[in-house]
């Protein structure tokens, strides 16, 4: 008896089609989002170039005024995003939880061997996957990584070699999320295998425990089943120790950068050719510009 699985491929384009407006509605937040955390450079720019120069405290209270007024839109609007995309994995969950689980039940009745219907609840943890997935940091970093060579380009409008030096930095970021993957996917791969053989392997152990037991295997069972595990814990180390190099040398690099960006800028306000306003609002700019791809290198 064969499972046809065009229904279920008909169904999920369905869903991610029905839920393409909460996407679309999520990445104009996220325009607005990456346009408000302007509003700290700007701000240090015009202290540093306005306010002091001139020493205007009514200009600084007016500053002030618009600042927080802009930081609690940036709040209000990072909130109502976070709790869309929450929603948005759930809806996508729900709306195929139903014909997951009867996909499910009629795998489990075609299949003869119990071995065979355990693997049948994978496609409802792979559905609860796809659902953090929405709600986590990751997704929303997909939304503000398409502003970072925005936020680049403008760096160049303070000083060529600031754009120049952002430029590099944030390619050698980039090259080292692109390693990341290529170097972590196939250790990620095993580690998931061995992880899905491990619990296939004790979820059968738990069904055939009255046997097990009757026939006196359970050392020879426990051996079997730490074997798997132990493979399986080798190959997530792994995973997780790669993931783990690159993301502190992602984040070491990230600092260096902001911190050399400082000494750069230092370096062009002595020679005048730029303001310490400019100075300051280059390295917050430049951290901002960086946050999506350090982000995603964490993953």
């Amino acid at each position: 008896m064969q499972i046809d699985h065009s229904d279920g491929h008909a169904e999920s384009r369905d869903v991610r089609h029905g839920l393409s407006g909460h996407i679309w509605t999520a990445a104009f937040f996220s325009l607005f989002l990456n346009l408000l955390t302007l509003t700290g450079p700007i701000f240090m720019l015009q202290t540093y170039d306005r306010v002091l120069s001139a020493r205007s405290e009514p200009t600084l209270i007016a500053l002030m005024l618009i600042v927080t007024f802009l930081f609690a839109m940036l709040g209000l609007l990072d909130w109502a995003r976070q709790r869309l995309m929450t929603r948005l994995g759930w809806q996508f969950q729900a709306r195929l939880d139903r014909g997951i689980f009867q996909a499910t039940i009629d795998h489990s009745v075609v299949q003869t061997r119990p071995r065979q219907a355990t693997d049948a609840s994978q496609p409802l943890r792979d559905v609860e996957a796809l659902r953090n997935f929405y709600a986590s940091p990751v997704f929303a970093a997909l939304f503000d990584a398409p502003f970072a060579p925005l936020f680049l380009i403008g760096l160049g409008f303070f000083h060529p070699l600031i754009g120049i030096f952002a430029f590099v930095g944030g390619l050698i970021l980039v090259l080292s999320a692109v390693a990341n993957q290529l170097m972590t996917r196939v250790s990620a791969v095993k580690a998931a295998v061995a992880s899905h053989e491990s619990d296939r392997y004790s979820d059968q152990i738990r069904n055939e425990a009255e046997t097990i037991h009757s026939l006196g295997m359970q050392s020879n069972a426990f051996a079997r089943w730490d074997e798997t595990r132990s493979n399986a814990l080798q190959h997530s180390l792994r995973a997780i120790d790669l993931g783990g190099n690159f993301a502190t040398l992602s984040r070491v690099f990230r600092l260096f950068l902001q911190s050399a960006m400082l000494g750069l800028g230092a370096w062009l306000v002595l020679r005048g050719e730029i303001t310490a306003g400019v100075m300051i609002a280059s390295s917050i700019l430049l951290a901002r510009a960086l946050s999506p791809v350090e982000s995603l290198v964490n993953q």
